[in-house]
């Protein structure tokens, strides 16, 4: 690596990508909450941005497609579930099904790190933000001191809210399984990257379908941040509109399963 950080339109599409995930943040807590909670504006906007100049760097040194972008993603929100959150540790309470097993929600990693995260917020994120400014693959974007710094930047980040005490925190079992399936999933995205073509030519190919999908996502998501915000309540230690919660949920697992499949029978990768 350089040790020089190049700016180009990485930058662009680092910024759309954070802004989309913003209103995809904000559409379950409301704009409101920008105001009531400012420094969960600035911890989660910090998160978000280091998070996409990382992957940003990622695609374009590593040719990234999307399956493998998407590993990538799901070993990241294994990370950030424990110590962004902790919803994965959420006991509910008296007379509701517990569905902990050694410590840890599996429904919710499955929904959250494959639906939201993997999904949603990173390759169909990086697909709309390379579809209104195409990337430059020939322009290096992180040099040595800019992973150094960035990682630096969202490893604080992510602590503040750990550190917080407004988070769910696990049993000891929790946290034990996180770390296994932590060391699984990065051994697995290590070897991935080890054996990548560095070379591998890349077309970026748009489709109206998934045009439409984030088109009406972001839409989606400023009309339930504007105004599904009439019905809060708390959701492990996240203050949330209840509604706008139950529709952003069902929106992201039809559209989250007709992509998937969508990707499957068009045998075409989804560019990012």
């Amino acid at each position: 690596m350089s040790s020089s950080i190049s700016i180009g339109n990485h930058w662009k599409i680092v910024l759309y990508s954070t802004l989309f995930n913003f209103l995809f943040e904000y559409a379950v807590r409301g704009f409101d909450n920008t105001l009531e909670i400012p420094i969960l504006l600035f911890g989660i906007i910090g998160i978000y941005f280091t998070y996409f100049i990382l992957l940003e760097d990622l695609i374009v040194r590593f040719r990234l497609k999307d399956y493998e972008l998407f590993l990538i993603a799901f070993f990241y929100c294994l990370i950030g579930m424990v110590l962004n959150s902790g919803y994965i540790f959420w006991e509910p309470g008296p007379f509701q099904p517990n569905y902990l097993i050694f410590g840890v929600n599996y429904l919710v990693i499955i929904f959250v790190c494959i639906f939201w995260w993997s999904e949603f917020q990173t390759v169909l994120t990086f697909y709309f933000a390379n579809r209104i400014s195409p990337r430059d693959w020939d322009q290096p974007f992180l040099g040595r001191k800019g992973w150094i710094l960035t990682l630096f930047l969202n490893a604080l980040f992510l602590s503040l809210f750990f550190l917080s005490g407004k988070i769910v925190y696990g049993r000891i079992e929790g946290y034990i399984s996180m770390f296994i399936m932590w060391v699984v999933f990065g051994i697995i995205c290590y070897i991935m990257l080890k054996k990548k073509d560095r070379n591998e030519p890349l077309k970026f190919e748009s489709s109206k379908i998934l045009d439409i999908i984030m088109i009406s996502t972001i839409i989606l998501s400023i009309f339930n941040a504007i105004f599904l915000i009439k019905d809060p309540v708390i959701i492990g230690a996240s203050h949330v509109n209840s509604l706008a919660l139950r529709i952003t949920i069902l929106w992201s697992l039809l559209l989250g399963i007709f992509v998937i499949f969508y990707r499957i029978l068009s045998k075409k990768p989804i560019s990012v």
